[in-house]
C-alpha cells in the first residue's frame, strides 16, 4: 500500500502514483485527508483512519 496525503502538491501525488505503477503486483494507493508527507504516519496505527484500518489489516490485525 502507498499512502498519499490529500494536502500535497501535484508532484508528490504523482510521485507515488508512478512509484505504484512499478510494483508488481500492482499496490493501492491511498490518499489520506488532511494529510502531508509529513503527518501522515500520525494515521497508521489509528484505527479510526482508513490508513489505520489499511495498515492494521496488512499486519493481520482484526481489532485493536
Amino acid at each position: 500500500m502507498i499512502a498519499v496525503g490529500e494536502v500535497e502538491t501535484a508532484q508528490f501525488k504523482l510521485q507515488s502514483q508512478a512509484f505504484a505503477s512499478l510494483l508488481k503486483p500492482s499496490v493501492p494507493v491511498l490518499t489520506v485527508p488532511q494529510r502531508n508527507h509529513f503527518d501522515v504516519i500520525f494515521d497508521l496505527l489509528d484505527p479510526a483512519t482508513a490508513l489505520g484500518q489499511a495498515t492494521l489489516a496488512m499486519m493481520g490485525v482484526r481489532s485493536w
